[in-house]
């Protein structure tokens, strides 16, 4: 039997969906801005959700949500560990915006998982409300097969769970094989 260790982490997610409080402990907005750049064939588009929903914010949290049923078939899991950035040559228009940070974190994990960036990851998701699927013909949303977990001798993996209720992100990793071993003599 492999020997297996694991390391755990819990990180508590500020939830200030209709906070109204202000003032130095005030969690009703995050500390820093960020950013998605969207191409520009798609800025009317946006800039009309932004107007329905009253905020990027708003509008990113109806996304994740009115899609997270279809997150599982989300695109093919890549064969490489690059992650895939949005096309060059789009005209990217840069929207600045503070977005929970629980929704932050999702999509964040979600990107990481496909092997997006945050940024195409919310492009995909806004040509899904657009029309069903992307603007390239092929569904964004494609069948995949998962590889088994012990197919392979040396396994690190990195498990990033959004807790029930949206208020703390669980971070966990797992090393079987000769990785466990050499990371129980380092420590």
């Amino acid at each position: 039997m492999k020997k297996s260790n694991s390391v755990s982490h819990i990180r508590p997610l500020s939830n200030n969906r209709g906070s109204k409080e202000t003032g130095k402990n005030s969690k009703s907005k995050r500390v820093s801005t960020s950013d998605l750049l969207i191409p520009k064939r798609h800025l009317k588009s946006l800039q009309r959700k932004i107007l329905k929903f009253g905020s990027l914010k708003k509008f990113l949290h109806f996304l994740l949500l009115t899609n997270r049923s279809k997150f599982r078939s989300l695109c093919i899991i890549p064969k490489n560990e690059k992650t895939i950035y949005q096309s060059i040559n789009q005209d990217l228009v840069r929207f600045s915006f503070r977005p929970d940070s629980a929704d932050w974190a999702e999509l964040r994990v979600l990107a990481r998982y496909y092997g997006l960036s945050i940024c195409n990851l919310f492009v995909i998701l806004l040509e899904i409300g657009e029309e069903g699927s992307s603007s390239s013909g092929s569904p964004p949303f494609l069948p995949y097969k998962a590889k088994s977990l012990d197919s392979k001798r040396n396994e690190m993996t990195l498990i990033q769970r959004i807790l029930p209720g949206r208020r703390y992100i669980s971070f966990s990793l797992f090393l079987r094989g000769n990785l466990s071993r050499k990371f129980a003599s380092d420590s």
